[in-house]
């Protein structure tokens, strides 16, 4: 598959909304999303975070749970050539302010609350130790300092045409995916966007899936084997994917 050498991640989305616009993409309890409708939602975002100051080669967190809003920053955010730091949403204090410090995170996204848990308060008391955090932006209601709501970025009107930057997808970071840290400091490995695509690819083979397959989202998007057989196995398939938290 010699595509594979050149596509970018979020060439993987475009691509798709192209070749199957009305094709269900996402399926995430009661919402459904086709292929033209998730791109158009990421172009939004991305559009919206350009108007925000965000470059290519931005870090920028994702610390959510399985969703549609997940899938929707991390394409929008691969439009931008912004570069994912993976933040387990099982992960508290310590774990998630490691990884946000280490990546040099400019923002990140989160539901307010999930599992017990409030996402934004615990940020909140760590915020004096991120100095490159800049905006948090939150799935629900949510106020304070550079806080800013997930939906506004993907409703807002897009008031200027998005343009893409240029990615050298085999030098040109997607991701940072962080270590267990078992025997120390949890490390980032960088992950480029070739990497992510044809890791994509490989697990398809392994599997053995087609178009026509429904896949089960039940692995954390935010582990490298959740982001590459749910985040991108799909869409490079043209098939549909079912979310589970």
């Amino acid at each position: 598959m010699e595509f594979l050498n050149t596509l970018s991640v979020p060439q993987v989305l475009e691509r798709a909304a192209v070749l199957v616009p009305y094709k269900t993409a996402v399926v995430d309890g009661n919402r459904r999303k086709t292929y033209q409708e998730l791109n158009e939602m990421a172009t939004r975002l991305a559009v919206s975070l350009s108007e925000k100051g965000f470059r290519k080669g931005d870090r920028v967190a994702i610390y959510m749970k399985n969703s549609l809003e997940l899938v929707i920053a991390f394409y929008g955010l691969q439009k931008i050539g912004a570069i994912v730091a993976w933040v387990s949403p099982s992960y508290r204090r310590s774990e998630a302010e490691f990884i946000l410090k280490n990546s040099q995170s400019k923002a990140v996204f989160i539901f307010r609350e999930w599992e017990g848990h409030d996402y934004l308060g615990s940020l909140d008391e760590m915020k004096s130790e991120l100095p490159d955090l800049q905006s948090i932006f939150v799935v629900g209601e949510g106020q304070g300092d550079g806080v800013g709501r997930f939906e506004e970025l993907v409703e807002s009107r897009v008031s200027w045409e998005f343009i893409a930057p240029s990615l050298n997808v085999a030098e040109d970071l997607s991701m940072l995916i962080y270590t267990s840290g078992t025997t120390g400091k949890p490390k980032g490995a960088m992950i480029t966007h070739t990497q992510v695509v044809k890791a994509g690819w490989q697990y398809s083979l392994g599997v053995k899936a087609g178009s026509e397959d429904v896949f089960i989202g039940f692995l954390p998007m935010t582990h490298s084997y959740g982001c590459g057989a749910i985040l991108v196995q799909p869409f490079l398939l043209l098939s549909s994917v079912v979310l589970m938290e």
